[in-house]
């Protein structure tokens, strides 16, 4: 799998893991109130972090796209980070040109991305299918 491919993975599992974390959230029954709005705030801050950072790798794809396919296409390579567009050889050798040097970082950074939604995947019991299991270790 190429490293471009890795991101458009990376890219999709924010909002997949985002929604098993709300899911979650919602089957965890804590017996003190405090101890609940603690866990309360404290996932609402996690998620609002995934967002961001979810925000954040959007914008760099975006960004890095621009003028290597149509501007079209970025929209939906962005929505469909799974897709056969992520798979062009033309856009990879065009975006490995763009990168120059930092190809071998940028995919790294990818590729530490992809483990760590895989990780916080499992964690959660998020299925191949995105779904959750509720019968999960937790996190």
């Amino acid at each position: 799998m190429s490293g471009f491919e890795v991101a458009g993975i990376a890219l999709g599992a924010f909002p997949i893991i985002a929604s098993a974390l709300r899911i979650r959230s919602n089957s965890i029954r804590l017996g003190a109130v405090y101890r609940w709005r603690f866990y309360t705030k404290e996932l609402n801050s996690l998620m609002r972090t995934l967002e961001i950072e979810h925000l954040k790798l959007q914008t760099v794809f975006e960004r890095l796209l621009i003028g290597i396919v149509p501007d079209e296409q970025i929209d939906t390579m962005i929505n469909d980070p799974f897709g056969s567009l992520w798979k062009n050889p033309d856009s990879a050798t065009k975006i490995r040109k763009r990168l120059g040097r930092s190809v071998d970082c940028f995919e790294s950074v990818v590729q530490d991305i992809r483990e760590t939604m895989e990780e916080i995947g499992r964690r959660l019991g998020l299925g191949a299918d995105g779904n959750v299991s509720l019968q999960a270790p937790g996190l």
